[in-house]
């Protein structure tokens, strides 16, 4: 999966790189999750409901597992900030959904894996 980088500034490159991997890491375990091909979810145009869905669960899991914020996510994903923030609120909202709320939850605790074992192995996170 190929996403964009916005940041031209070589100053940021580490963050550029942690944050570009952070949000594969998120489109590859959504995509795993939700049956949704990895590629799609950082093309530009709109791939269908069931792509378009699932990268708006991988840019909230990016904004709520990374920290990363709308405008850096949208860049990423080559989306909008408030594209971002619009998929942050409807996934949030379906998180009271107890099937999804716990999909979700699943996939958060993966990532948390990972980034755990990364940061002992001196990786990314």
């Amino acid at each position: 999966m190929t996403l964009t980088d916005p940041t031209p500034n070589a100053s940021r490159a580490d963050d550029t790189t942690h944050d570009r991997a952070r949000a594969q890491i998120c489109a590859a375990a959504v995509a795993i999750e939700f049956g949704a091909p990895e590629l799609e979810l950082s093309r530009p145009d709109r791939r269908g409901p069931n792509v378009d869905f699932a990268r708006q669960v991988a840019m909230y899991l990016a904004h709520v597992q990374y920290g990363m914020n709308h405008t850096r996510i949208g860049a990423l994903f080559s989306r909008d900030r408030s594209t971002v923030s619009h998929a942050c609120r409807c996934v949030s909202e379906l998180m009271d959904d107890a099937v999804f709320g716990e999909k979700v939850d699943r996939i958060g605790a993966r990532l948390q894996a990972f980034a755990d074992v990364s940061l002992q192995d001196g990786g990314i996170a």
